[in-house]
């Protein structure tokens, strides 16, 4: 007979149900480590409250209902579970207690001893089973109870496979039947259909989880998953980052955070815990931003990469805690697929499965690694004696480990030390290859991805100036230089034709987009001769701000089916100080007077860009640069010195220069290859602009650094700038 409650009590129950499965699985606001201590020591208040009521009057079920519910929410599942047994046991009609009692066996989850959850699966008697027939229960006391057909649903997501994915999908309807708003039912029910493989309903149902303004980042970090599954890659990537700084549960930052903290650098692995909601967000948004090899594209082939490395490890070296994967797993995705791998045919006498990957080639000389199978997954290991019998004694653990480092001989050239012919593994070959191991380790980067260019590359050169604007900000000047050698052009009824993409994309410093430029050129000729040897020139001008900065360059020939792709940090100038400052130093091959309006003229000057570094001795280069904050002399003049340098840093030396060179450092002087030349200027403005012409036929070929130095003849102020350039026939 099911007794009767107080209605008061009833609400409390549901209140604190409520709470909790809003803990459990619905949007939770972010809770520092101090609230979250004060949260907890005002449940251990109500817990000793309620256990002083309950001493007063044992005999009342609904006390240990309101018992568990607290408990559950400090996880405590054991106290939870005797609380609601202890109900139940005094009204066998409480629905509430039952979906309590489902709710501690649904947090106590699976066994971590995989072939004994197995067995208890076989039989229905694993957590979640029979979490399930408690919430059955509760349902058939109070059929129009919602918590627990919720709760249910949850419950079958969690078991997992085809049956109760679609058991899943029926339970949440009907919650959602009875209220569309309940919880994030709604996204549970997304989460069912994408397990199930069903990505139309999922990716419709999420869509209206980010309608309804519910669950909004963990639905979009669902719909990156779908997309990517669906071949959607430039959607995938948006959505991700959309959602990565909307997430605000702790459940999905720990499970986030389990995947990406082996690709962090330990300063960074060390911050991140202490962060925001909304710090973290930014973090991982910007960490994969900064690690995108195209910005100029929409999707981050670095990101993909990932996911693809994720969905490889889940499948191939799974686990059962977070992140799912073993440690082979784990190097898998810092390092991707492994070099040479070696699995161990060593059967019987009860050594454990084994094997050893290596990265010798594709990263660093001795970056191997060992792995032992214990339990149901592999565990990287300092050395195969772990793979010897559990309890073995030293000497069978030592012959295991020769036997299994002697088989590995021919695996690569650091097992290889480790001879056929050796009896034994000698200890300090041992401690050499362990030295080495351990260095390669420290050394090599945390993770690796190499960005193939496609097989029809378009390669381009480009080169970079920095000038101040009025406003005394920088003025950046990107040269654009493609060979039309590298072009593919098509008869047209004019001769033949082609055209020519590129995209331009500065960002921030925290990835941000500050400026992105698209545009398209057609270029034609009569012949295919006419445009051999011809290089395409183009320069694009940027207002910028001072700071770190990212530079991307996308160039493509449709004709060609081609593109190339290049991106670099750019360190912007401050222009912002009074004293002595000049420009960068632009590289040009013609620098004429000019009063027409073109892309290429500035301050009366048409400065016809040079994008390479390689300039050959015989051709004319020319020198452009600008001069600012100069200082007024007596007469109201400004009054400087320019001088510039080109020295030879690495050079090839003929036979009589070479031997010349011996004799003169035997008698203890020899003379440094290269060039200077200087002048003086007197103008009646701060703000002037030099351009020159260099002689450089007299040097040999090699790597030279060219300097351009000012004085300030007023203020003996001096500045410089330099570049390395090199010097070819």
């Amino acid at each position: 007979m099911r007794t009767q409650r107080h209605p008061w009590r009833l609400i409390f129950i549901v209140i604190h149900l409520v709470i909790f499965i809003y803990l459990a699985h619905g949007d939770q606001l972010y809770s520092t480590p101090l609230q979250q201590t004060q949260q907890t020591d005002s449940l251990m208040k109500a817990v000793r409250s309620l256990e002083s009521e309950i001493a007063k009057d044992p005999q009342n079920p609904t006390l240990y209902t309101r018992l568990g519910y607290l408990h559950l929410q400090l996880k405590e599942w054991d106290p939870a579970t005797d609380a609601f047994k202890k109900s139940i046991e005094l009204d066998d009609a409480s629905a509430e207690a039952y979906n309590g009692l489902g709710l501690t066996y649904h947090g106590k989850g699976r066994s971590p001893f995989l072939p004994f959850e197995a067995l208890r699966k076989l039989f229905k008697v694993d957590n979640y089973s029979i979490a399930e027939k408690h919430y059955k229960r509760a349902l058939e006391i109070d059929p129009d109870y919602i918590d627990p057909l919720y709760n249910m649903g949850v419950n079958y997501i969690a078991k997992g496979g085809t049956g109760n994915y679609e058991n899943a999908v029926d339970a949440l309807r009907h919650v959602l039947e009875r209220d569309f708003e309940y919880k994030d039912a709604d996204y549970m029910l997304g989460l069912a259909f994408q397990h199930l493989r069903d990505f139309v309903n999922a990716e419709l149902t999420f869509k209206r989880v980010m309608e309804a303004n519910r669950s909004v980042g963990k639905a979009m970090m669902r719909l990156s998953e779908i997309y990517l599954e669906t071949g959607r890659e430039e959607e995938a990537t948006e959505m991700y980052y959309g959602g990565v700084v909307r997430l605000n549960e702790p459940k999905e930052w720990d499970d986030l955070y389990a995947e990406i903290r082996i690709l962090l650098e330990p300063e960074e692995r060390e911050r991140f815990p202490n962060f925001s909601m909304e710090e973290k967000g930014e973090f991982i948004r910007k960490f994969w931003k900064s690690k995108d090899p195209t910005p100029t594209t929409p999707n981050n082939e670095r990101l993909i990469e990932h996911f693809r490395r994720i969905a490889f490890v889940r499948e191939n070296f799974p686990d059962i805690i977070p992140p799912y994967y073993d440690d082979r797993g784990k190097v898998y995705v810092k390092y991707g697929p492994p070099d040479a791998k070696y699995v161990s045919q060593m059967r019987g006498e009860g050594v454990k499965d084994n094997e050893s990957w290596s990265y010798e080639k594709s990263i660093r000389r001795g970056l191997t690694f060992d792995f032992v199978k214990k339990g149901t997954s592999y565990q990287e290991v300092q050395d195969l004696s772990e793979a010897a019998p559990a309890g073995s004694s030293e000497s069978v653990r030592n012959t295991t480990m020769q036997r299994l480092y002697r088989d590995r001989s021919d695996f690569t050239e650091s097992y290889g030390r480790f001879a056929l012919e050796t009896g034994s593994v000698d200890q300090s070959v041992m401690s050499k290859f362990r030295a080495t191991r351990h260095n390669a380790t420290e050394d090599a980067p945390v993770s690796v991805f190499r960005y193939e260019q496609a097989e029809t590359f378009l390669p381009f050169v480009y080169n970079v100036s920095q000038f101040r604007t009025s406003d005394h900000n920088s003025r950046v000047e990107i040269y654009l230089g493609i060979s039309n050698n590298q072009l593919r052009y098509m008869p047209s009824q004019e001769g033949i034709s082609t055209s020519l993409g590129y995209t331009f994309v500065l960002q921030d410093s925290n990835y941000s987009d500050l400026d992105r430029r698209n545009n398209r050129f057609s270029l034609r000729a009569n012949s295919q001769e006419e445009v051999q040897n011809q290089l395409f020139l183009h320069q694009e001008n940027f207002k910028l701000s001072p700071g770190k900065h990212t530079l991307a360059i996308r160039v493509e020939n449709p004709q060609g089916l081609s593109n190339g792709s290049y991106s670099n940090d750019l360190e912007i100038r401050d222009f912002r100080g009074t004293s002595l400052m000049m420009s960068d130093v632009q590289l040009a091959s013609d620098i004429q007077p000019s009063n027409t309006e073109d892309k290429f003229v500035k301050n009366g000057l048409k400065v016809v860009p040079y994008p390479y570094t390689a300039i050959r001795k015989k051709r004319p280069v020319y020198l452009y640069f600008e001069i600012y904050n100069l200082k007024y002399n007596e007469s109201g003049n400004t009054d400087y010195t320019v001088t510039h340098t080109v020295d030879m840093m690495e050079y090839k030396r003929s036979f009589l220069s070479r031997t010349v060179g011996a004799i003169g450092r035997l008698f203890g002087g020899q003379k440094k290859m290269g060039i200077s030349t200087s002048y003086q200027q007197v103008k009646n403005d701060t703000e002037v602009i030099e351009y020159l012409s260099l002689d450089l036929g007299k040097l040999p070929v090699g790597i030279a650094q060219l300097t351009v130095s000012i004085t300030d003849n007023t203020s003996n102020e001096t500045t410089s700038q330099t570049a390395k350039i090199q010097l070819i026939e």
